[in-house]
């Protein structure tokens, strides 16, 4: 199964383009270091509440060379040895060698290429602020930071600080301050949507929210933080196999309205698998990170959270043998069904790369 998803470009109607466009233009605007970026022909639109603007200006404002390839359709940008590749009408772009998938795709408006502005911006290394009052995006350019973690030319970044999960980081104060949650920390959420393995579908979108145990945050999330996600692999119950459903974490909304992208798969929230600290947090135990993680319809409960050892995109000829790969013997005995996720549900986001959040917001 193929789950990248693309759009058609032909079935995009050129008059419903050009009006969104001529709407957006007159409100949008865009500054990087606090001077205003100016578009010459294409001005920045609105898709599936992301901003898009013309490639070459942000790229190139922001440091990096950009190539364009019209028979592939393909953007290639680079900095610093940090390379970006991003086709237009596909959600997947990949930073080095990582995939990657973002919120909304890149796409043609008029002839010209528009391209995810977050996104870019994340994985050259800058802050991405939206203003909606002013219907602005604030843009603070970094050489430390992108949004795999990395640290310009220095590697990877340092171990996380078990104890610390939550650490400051820059304290320039010309750069708007912000603390890093640490990878392998654990958001506990509650779904708000319902997810079942018989009727979702690919590309379905869900909400959660964030379980601050009745603290006004959890470490530097305030309460009322929404997380976003969509439904990446789903197969129903077949006989003796459980149903499957892979869910996907996008971006979290704080109450203010600010956006971030998260990096993450699901995780349980039973002591076997986490530990809470002093502090607050609650961590992985195990450091390792499979592939993929699912859900899988065993047992009488919703399911079972299933870590299966695949980077690909799971496809419905090899789910049974990764399933057997990962699960034990006494799992596989216990009756299948369909993952039946519903509204109250507790899970866990575990963090794959460091969360940039702003201090004394929202």
């Amino acid at each position: 199964m193929r789950l990248v998803k693309t759009i058609s470009l032909a079935a995009l109607a050129f008059a419903a383009v050009a009006a969104q466009a001529q709407s957006d233009q007159q409100n949008i605007k865009v500054v990087i270091d606090g001077e205003t970026l100016q578009f010459a022909d294409q001005q920045p639109v609105e898709s599936n509440g992301r901003i898009l603007v013309p490639l070459r200006g942000i790229f190139e404002k922001l440091g990096a060379s950009v190539e364009w390839d019209r028979d592939t359709q393909t953007i290639r940008a680079s900095k610093n040895g940090l390379r970006i590749k991003i086709t237009i009408g596909q959600l997947d772009a990949s930073v080095n060698k990582d995939s990657v998938r973002m919120d909304v795709a890149a796409a043609l408006y008029g002839g010209t290429t528009m391209v995810p502005l977050r996104f870019v911006s994340e994985a050259l290394g800058g802050y991405v602020n939206w203003n909606q009052a002013n219907q602005e995006v604030d843009i603070t350019s970094s050489t430390d930071y992108n949004l795999h973690g990395r640290r310009g030319d220095v590697g990877q970044p340092p171990p996380p600080t078990e104890t610390r999960p939550l650490r400051p980081v820059h304290q320039d104060p010309a750069r708007p301050a912000f603390s890093v949650m640490a990878m392998d920390t654990v958001i506990p959420l509650t779904l708000n949507t319902r997810l079942s393995s018989y009727d979702a579908q690919v590309g379905d979108a869900f909400t959660s929210t964030i379980d601050t145990n009745g603290e006004n945050r959890y470490l530097g999330l305030p309460k009322g933080t929404q997380v976003f996600g969509s439904v990446t692999y789903v197969r129903k119950q077949r006989e003796h196999q459980p149903g499957v459903i892979e869910l996907t974490f996008d971006h979290l909304v704080m109450p203010n309205g600010e956006s971030l992208a998260v990096d993450g798969r699901v995780i349980g929230l039973d002591a076997h698998v986490v530990t809470r600290k002093t502090n607050g947090a609650t961590m992985a135990r195990n450091s390792s990170h499979t592939g993929r993680v699912v859900f899988a319809g065993y047992g009488v409960g919703s399911g079972i959270i299933v870590g299966i050892h695949t980077k690909e995109p799971i496809e419905d000829g090899q789910v049974g043998e990764l399933l057997r790969e990962a699960t034990s013997a006494t799992q596989r005995e216990l009756q299948v069904r369909d993952v039946e996720l519903r509204p109250g549900t507790g899970i866990g986001l575990r963090l794959y790369h460091e969360l940039k959040i702003p201090r004394n917001r929202g």
